[in-house]
């Protein structure tokens, strides 16, 4: 059972179209959309578009999803609107926020702590940080959960015990310093994680 995420796309079509080619090298069972898909780049309304027809891509709303100044056709303001916050399946919750009440960026190692000490599932993958990161419970203290480290376009491999928190980043515009487009494979069956970044010029999108 394999799952490519990504979120944040924020209007930006050439980030997103070199996003989708990269996961389906993959041949992911899934494809989830981590929210926040307009206001940033010039295709809002086009990716919506494209995404709503696009076979197999499902998507939880983010907070520009609920809240923007985007015109868009009425359609697709409509099925932005009818987007679930959260899905959880397979041990899985994908949420944009924090699935901790009250919802919150997902930022720092307390805010992580804070999703794992609040919910059950084993695997909680959030946007909305624009930053990739991997949380675990796995040694972790009360208020901060432990940071894994890994590296761009390398599997890591998920202690089948533990709990985790993960970010892919951002597909818009990062808020690291690579400014790459970025997505994660998690895969349930081989207990393995990627989270990868995209050579691309980013140059237009770093506002």
């Amino acid at each position: 059972m394999k799952y490519a995420l990504f979120g944040d796309i924020h209007g930006y079509m050439s980030e997103y179209s070199a996003v989708i080619d990269a996961i389906r090298v993959h041949n992911p069972n899934h494809i989830v959309c981590l929210g926040d898909i307009v206001e940033g780049g010039e295709f809002s309304n086009q990716l919506c578009d494209l995404i709503r027809n696009q076979s197999g891509i499902r998507c939880v709303r983010g907070n520009h999803d609920e809240n923007n100044d985007v015109i868009l056709d009425s359609t697709n303001a409509d099925w932005l609107e009818s987007l679930p916050t959260s899905i959880e399946e397979n041990d899985c919750c994908f949420i944009h926020e924090s699935p901790a009440q009250p919802p919150r960026k997902v930022n720092s190692a307390y805010e992580a702590w804070r999703a794992l000490d609040e919910t059950e599932h084993r695997f909680i993958v959030v946007g909305d940080s624009h930053v990739s990161k991997i949380y675990t419970d796995d040694g972790m203290t009360v208020g901060e959960a432990r940071t894994v480290p890994f590296v761009y376009g390398e599997w890591v491999h998920l202690k089948p015990e533990a709990r985790y928190v993960i970010s892919p980043g951002a597909v818009g515009y990062s808020r690291d310093s690579t400014h790459k487009p970025k997505y994660a494979i998690l895969d349930l069956d081989q207990r393995t994680l990627l989270i990868d970044s995209i050579e691309m010029d980013t140059s237009h999108n770093l506002s």
